[in-house]
């Protein structure tokens, strides 16, 4: 044994005076302590003695010195000692003054047959450490650790618990602390060689625990029980007792033990309505938690502590109950949003609101306690500036606030269902329009005339008109089939379903002017179904599949024209229109939406493809507007531009409402108005 006292590191040649220093570079000449080589007194199976002599104490105070090891015998040995603590194990004896020489014995973390480089070391007031030449040990082992002590040995889950003993380790990954009997790990935080500081696991359930030391070395077990604490919390009051949303509440009461991870504070609103907060800022006597957001008035408050498996231990419920306020509305204002127009409600106390806007539900697209930014495209507006009703609903409490609103949008919802401008519960049997008018005729009950209604496209006022007459028995089961218009007439084509002998299409003449209407020749369908019309001059044009007719005003006459029309199979007719001495015709595949587009040369009296593009239709197919050279597709999703001789199609004005089928169309100029199949009538701009 005594050969292994004098053993030197192999291969190092410096001087013995001095070994190593960091923090500063040494050419600052600063004193600082020099130390002699280390040396190792004895070895046995129950740890090693080591021992240093300081060659030169410096002028610096030493506030702590002693010995620092690590497995192995090869590499950089400074940098592992300087660089990688986490792996050195440590033998502290505290200050040091007057004496010129040190020992120490390690009883720990010495592996039995195994090698390590032992250095001395010193750490000066000012930060510096010192390293001693190192020496290399094989070591013949070391004790197992002792536990002596537990503090508290009562705590609750995420508290801190300390272990004391001897003959731990410096390096927690050599250590283990489990609570038994589940063998549950603890977070060891801090370890010495007599203390460590571990976390209580949020696992534990037990009300007693043995808690276990694991070492290289060993294992030992603790003399004293680890007792859980599961006592619950109790509540006092709390205040504010009302806060919006986002803010703060401080929860007082006592036995707030343990980690605040912990606790949670439950808002309860019923039996099935609650909300669970985490717990901000914990001391024994009080939480600080966020008020989350809630949608009823009146809330109970308790709170729990609960581990990471479920346990839990709840409080009673806190006296009396938290509110929220009552919402109020301050000012409502539009703010512009590019093409469209959004609202801005300011006030207070807006807590998970909801909002009704010109008799609809308004999207809300942000919110905070005094700010609501709503787009009103759900809403009603029968002018382009309507007095509107604003409701603001927080907290199961209602604001009310009555305004008048300006409101733009490419899409303007101008009518709805239960507005009384028109019947929608009666059905549409024909629409047209002539100028600035709008007429929309509805079928009322079996053998009543059909029921008109005009509307002022530049005013937007909604009229009643004298009923029109079609005669009893085929307006009573009438469909519209078309419609076309010359500036002062309009031609309305129906079909009787179930008129025995069926008198099978009829057209009608009306002319808006004097409210009178008069039977002319119809042409020779046979079905009711798949027919689409349009104006072109002072001719009208009536595309049924692939048949072509052409009414003449001037004859009152139709003509079938013989052309070479033909569509592939999967295709049928969505959509007709006129452009530039030409019709078109559009036909739609609804298995991939691809519409192919066709032009009828009026001179040749011959058709020719044109392009192919893909538009999403509605179950009344597209509707189609021209206006100043500009062809407009409309369809469920919205206004498409269109370039009929390349098929190149643009979104002009997507809809960003709910319309999922129209029924009828009219244009005014560039605006178009169309009714859906839901009876909601909206205003379309495109840009």
């Amino acid at each position: 044994m005594k050969n292994l006292t004098y053993l030197w590191l192999i291969g190092l040649l410096m001087p013995c005076l001095l070994v190593s220093c960091n923090r500063e570079d040494l050419a600052e000449q600063r004193e600082y302590p020099r130390l002699r080589e280390t040396l190792v007194s004895s070895v046995t199976e129950s740890g090693a003695t080591f021992q240093s002599t300081i060659a030169s104490p410096g002028r610096a105070q030493i506030i702590d010195h002693g010995f620092v090891w690590l497995r192995g015998s090869n590499g950089n040995i400074l940098t592992d000692f300087t660089q990688s603590p986490q792996q050195v194990e440590r033998l502290s004896l505290g200050p040091l003054s007057g004496s010129m020489t040190f020992e120490g014995k390690a009883t720990y973390g010495l592996l039995r047959h195994t090698t390590y480089v032992v250095r001395s070391y010193v750490v000066t007031k000012d930060g510096y450490t010192v390293y001693g030449h190192p020496v290399i040990v094989a070591s013949q082992g070391s004790q197992a650790p002792v536990i002596t002590q537990l503090q508290p040995t009562t705590a609750s889950w995420g508290d801190t618990l300390t272990i004391v003993g001897r003959n731990f380790s410096h390096i927690r990954g050599n250590l283990k602390v489990l609570f038994q009997p589940s063998e549950i790990e603890a977070p060891v935080i801090h370890a010495t060689a007599t203390t460590l500081k571990c976390i209580v696991p949020g696992q534990i359930s037990f009300k007693e625990s043995a808690v276990t030391v694991q070492t290289l070395l060993g294992s030992t077990t603790s003399p004293e029980r680890f007792k859980l604490d599961d006592s619950k919390p109790v509540l006092t009051d709390f205040s504010p007792t009302s806060a919006n949303s986002g803010e703060f509440i401080t929860i007082r009461g006592r036995n707030f033990i343990g980690d605040s991870r912990y606790y949670r504070v439950v808002f309860r609103g019923n039996d099935w309505e609650y909300h669970t907060v985490p717990v901000l800022e914990m001391t024994p006597t009080q939480l600080k938690v966020q008020v989350p957001e809630l949608e009823r008035q009146h809330y109970t408050i308790r709170v729990d502590r609960v581990n990471a498996y479920g346990h839990e231990v709840a409080s009673a419920t806190a006296g009396g109950q938290f509110s929220l306020p009552a919402p109020r509305i301050h000012s409502v204002q539009p703010v512009s949003n590019g093409s469209f127009t959004l609202l801005k409600i300011a006030g207070i106390n807006f807590n998970k609101p909801k909002v009704i806007l010109a008799g609809k539900p308004a999207r809300i697209e942000q919110y905070n306690s005094t700010e609501i930014l709503v787009d009103p495209i759900d809403g009603i507006f029968p002018k382009p500036t309507s007095p509107v009703i604003v409701e603001v609903t927080s907290g199961g409490q209602v604001s009310s606030h009555q305004t008048s609103l300006t409101y733009e949008a490419p899409w303007i919802k101008r009518a709805s269902r239960g507005s009384g401008h028109y019947p929608e519960y009666y059905s549409l049997r024909a629409h047209f329009s002539m100028g600035a008018y709008a007429y929309l005729l509805y079928a009322s009950n079996p053998g009543q005339p059909l029921q008109m209604y005009r509307y002022q496209m530049s005013t937007h006022d909604w009229s009643s008109q004298p009923s029109l007459a079609i005669p009893a028995g085929s307006s009573s089961e009438a469909s519209a089939v078309g419609t076309f218009t010359f500036p002062d007439k309009a031609y309305i084509l129906t079909w009787a379903h179930y008129q025995y002998p069926s008198a099978g299409m009829q057209c009608w003449q009306f002319t808006p002017a004097t409210n009178s209407l008069r039977s002319v020749k119809a042409p020779d369908i046979t079905s009711a179904s798949g027919n689409y019309m349009c104006t072109l001059g002072r001719k009208g044009y009536l595309l049924r599949n692939t048949q072509l007719w052409v009414f003449d005003e001037a004859q009152e006459s139709w003509e079938l024209r013989r052309t070479n029309l033909t569509v592939d199979p999967g295709y049928t007719q969505s959509g007709l229109f006129a452009l530039h001495n030409k019709v078109y015709a559009l036909y739609t595949n609804s298995s991939n939406n691809i519409t192919r587009l066709y032009s009828y040369q009026i001179d040749t009296d011959s058709w020719q493809f044109e392009s192919s593009f893909s538009l999403p239709v509605s179950y009344s197919g597209i509707a189609a507007y021209t206006y100043q050279n500009q062809v407009y597709l409309v369809s469920r999703k919205g206004v498409y531009t269109l370039e009929p001789s390349t098929g190149r199609l643009e979104p002009n004005t997507l809809n960003r409402g709910q319309i999922y089928n129209f029924q009828a169309a009219f244009q005014n100029q560039k605006k178009l108005f169309i009714l859906t199949q839901e009876s909601d009538f909206w205003e379309v701009s495109p840009e």
